[in-house]
């Protein structure tokens, strides 16, 4: 069961603690059973979720008053981060595929001197979808999606 809620101080909402008095009367942690209509009774409060999740949105931390109950506060759901892949394993694959010295003449050719540059930065991974890693990898007829799995 969530936490329970109070509005004591004019529906500024906040965590109560088995520890305060509602009216005068100290109430126990099996308190947290009661049906929500002998909750609001006293004061107390069972944050719920929205009947409604829109998509792309999630109940957050926060809660407001809707008028007649508590209710989360729908956030967004933060977007996945980007998956990465190691330098070290993509030279590893390449190698086991016995594409090295082939991947070694691609990097060397006139016109490539910025993706050389790129691939030799001190940069430890690249991102699983970079464009010109996939197209390098692509050139070297390997499988973008076996050399850029994840590790």
């Amino acid at each position: 069961m969530g936490a329970l809620l109070t509005d004591l101080f004019s529906r500024n909402l906040i965590r109560w603690d088995p520890s305060q008095r509602i009216n005068g009367i100290r109430y126990g942690r099996d308190i947290a059973r009661w049906p929500d209509e002998d909750l609001a009774a006293i004061g107390l409060y069972r944050a719920k979720p929205p009947d409604v999740i829109p998509e792309g949105m999630q109940p957050g931390a926060g809660v407001e008053w809707d008028g007649s109950s508590v209710r989360y506060v729908l956030e967004e759901i933060p977007p996945a981060p980007r998956r990465r892949v190691e330098k070290w394993l993509i030279i590893e694959r390449v190698n086991a595929a016995g594409k090295a010295a082939a991947a070694d003449a691609l990097l060397n050719l006139p016109g490539n001197e910025f993706a050389k540059f790129r691939w030799l930065a001190p940069v430890e991974s690249v991102f699983f979808d970079d464009p010109d890693t996939v197209a390098m990898v692509e050139a070297l007829e390997l499988d973008p999606d076996v050399i850029m799995a994840v590790g």
